[in-house]
């Protein structure tokens, strides 16, 4: 299934619809696999102070009682009453907690790529008592029916939504001063551990659903969610689950310990290995593990509390995160007022010990959180659940354009506070940064009928995807590219370009022009190119720089340009690997120079050829007894170097 078509047809769905709840799942897994849709609610609870709080509790477990399901958020503000750490809250225009009622979600299955929805049988008539408010008729939209129209769907044009006036409600000498006071308390002895955060305000022009679109694309999370109530939109990314609840287990997945990919799948393996042995990661891992072991015994059975999977890593698009997994069994007849007041806010937005942690939260912090590290979800009529953590997490006011997005990091006594503020004005690039839509690319030679290299483009190919995180199927590419090679001349050579996204592969073909013996010109780029940029060691349609290098190459009437980083080493051509002759011997530069591990390269190495790496700088090439530039197309072509553009 194309996620992108999918996600831009349910926001296009819910274009013109008020109090609706978007749950959408980025990154499917074996326990996680739906994404949810709820419009229309017959009714809203929200409160904005304790009494009502308690009260707002009590109706979610009437309608629940009564066969509806309920979809919203509790800010992170409700555990101050839960916990009694304060009875003087200061709220915002953001409620404490808003659910929609609702008589059926419209589900997509994920695993099967299929909608599901019907009228809820087990719904019993309203009970006027629950609400004053009036009560809308749901006439529910069948599966089948959303199906027809996600057939019918041609996805729109996204414009860009304007985030401008970026402000933090902390400047960094306050936030030093704030963790100066986080130290001292965790010396007294009053915490191990602070998550404190501060606020990113901006104000915005656009449409929300572009945002959300363009913040999903950026960065797949599980627990995804666009929720328009009242006057906010609010747009969560979170890829941390607080709680999945059937009717008689809860589990829990703490996300602590964070750590940048690499550049390749070999750098990752490496650098997942740091993190998961990384001894202050699981420190702090455990610390939590062990709050919430405390939460779940509250709501448990004695001695069913127990730890599934300790310092897991998953990988997202940009990072590792290390999980840990914790699941009990519950007592009989656990209310929600009951579970939530255990249980919420979740330990890893908090630090512990959690209620001594939140009392110094809420003296050092200069804001209510509200829905940010609070949590977001659904609970269906027979208690099954799934909240996430409501990190990421973005409230935009309609009516004022202005938005805010939380932003923090877990404070013990060895932290830096320099180095932490500067990390979270990095996190906070999450929302301005600019989305890339790329492809991954491999150019092929049909030559003698087959493709040249094949096994080396697909091996390239897997490599990469699974590097992405794309779908890879080398049975349904190889097919495709038989089918396209059908129509193939005898005799005639061809270049193949095969494009694939996360989901499908895209093949075409032209007939390979020749050229001639005579030796080609190329030039050095003026622009240096920096070696930490990982899209330099995949072959994909993120390429802005190569390719305006290449054309104005072109335009000149050279056959190539070359590039150099910026520690002064040559890299490699645009389209080519470099390959110098001295003597009877070839020299290329190294990858971790900066360059692409071309298909014909590997295949010099593979075979035998003599061919060493080494750094070559401008002066080498320049030098050189014979100067080639190779590719799977071309082959070798010597090359002649020309004065730098």
């Amino acid at each position: 299934m194309n996620n992108k078509k999918l996600l831009l047809f349910l926001l296009d769905y819910l274009d013109q619809k008020d109090d609706f709840v978007f749950l959408w799942n980025g990154l499917v897994d074996s326990d996680n696999y739906s994404s949810y849709v709820f419009t229309s609610p017959i009714d809203c609870i929200y409160c904005f102070d304790k009494q009502e709080l308690i009260e707002a509790l009590s109706n979610i477990e009437k309608y629940l009682q009564d066969g509806y399901y309920l979809a919203g958020f509790i800010s992170y503000e409700a555990g101050l009453y839960f916990e009694h750490v304060t009875d003087a809250i200061c709220t915002s225009n953001v409620p404490l907690l808003w659910f929609g009622v609702y008589k059926q979600p419209i589900i997509y299955d994920h695993r099967d790529n299929k909608f599901y929805s019907s009228e809820n049988k087990n719904c019993k008539p309203l009970n006027p008592s629950l609400s004053p408010k009036g009560h809308i008729q749901y006439a529910p939209t069948k599966g089948e029916d959303i199906e027809r129209l996600f057939e019918q769907y041609v996805p729109k044009e996204i414009s860009d939504c304007q985030i401008s006036n970026i402000s933090n409600t902390v400047g960094k000498s306050v936030y030093i001063q704030d963790v100066e006071s986080v130290r001292e308390a965790i010396a007294n002895g009053e915490t191990y551990q602070v998550n404190y955060t501060f606020k990113h305000k901006f104000n915005y022009d656009g449409d929300a659903r572009n945002l959300f679109f363009s913040l999903c694309m950026k960065q797949s999370a599980s627990y995804s969610a666009f929720i328009r109530c009242l006057n906010n939109d609010i747009l969560s990314l979170s890829p941390e689950l607080f709680f999945r609840r059937t009717p008689d287990y809860v589990f829990v997945k703490p996300m602590k310990g964070t750590i940048k990919r690499g550049i390749d799948n070999h750098d990752d393996v490496c650098i997942a290995e740091e993190l998961h042995n990384s001894v202050k990661n699981r420190a702090e891992n455990v610390m939590i593990v062990d709050l919430l072991r405390n939460d779940l015994g509250r709501i448990s059975e004695i001695g069913s509390v127990k730890v599934n999977k300790l310092f897991e890593i998953e990988k997202y698009e940009t990072l590792f995160q290390m999980t840990s997994t914790v699941q009990s069994e519950l007592r009989d007849n656990v209310k929600w007022l009951e579970f939530f007041k255990s249980m919420f806010p979740c330990g890893s937005v908090t630090g512990a010990p959690k209620i001594s942690t939140m009392k110094i939260i809420n003296k050092l912090e200069k804001e209510p959180r509200g829905v940010y590290t609070g949590s977001i979800g659904y609970i269906a009529p027979d208690n099954t659940s799934v909240f996430n953590v409501a990190i990421r997490t973005v409230i935009l006011d309609r009516s004022t354009k202005n938005g805010e997005m939380g932003i923090g990091s877990g404070i013990v006594y060895d932290s830096d506070a320099e180095s932490e503020y500067d990390e979270c004005l990095l996190k906070a690039n999450f929302l301005t940064s600019k989305y890339i839509d790329f492809q991954l690319i491999e150019t092929m030679l049909w030559r003698d009928g087959e493709f040249y290299l094949l096994e080396l483009h697909l091996r390239r190919l897997e490599e990469s995807a699974k590097y992405f995180q794309f779908n890879y199927n080398k049975d349904q590419i190889i097919q495709t590219l038989r089918y396209e090679a059908e129509t193939f001349k005898n005799g005639v050579e061809y270049r193949v370009r095969l494009l694939m996204n996360k989901n499908y592969t895209k093949i075409s073909s032209s007939e390979l022009d020749k050229i001639d013996s005579e030796k080609k010109r190329v030039i050095f780029s003026k622009i240096s190119i920096d070696p930490n940029n990982r899209f330099l060691y995949h072959k994909t349609t993120n390429r802005e720089l190569y390719d305006s290098e290449y054309q104005k190459a072109r335009v000149d009437g050279d056959y190539d340009v070359l590039f150099m980083n910026n520690k002064g080493e040559v890299t490699e051509g645009a389209i080519s690997n470099i390959f110098v002759k001295n003597g009877s011997k070839f020299y290329t530069p190294p990858i971790r120079c900066g360059l692409l591990d071309g298909t014909f390269r590997r295949y010099l190495f593979e075979s035998g050829f003599s061919l060493e790496e080494k750094v070559l700088l401008e002066s080498d090439i320049l030098e050189a007894d014979k100067v080639y530039l190779a590719n799977s197309v071309r082959g070798m072509v010597e090359v002649k170097i020309c004065e730098s553009s």
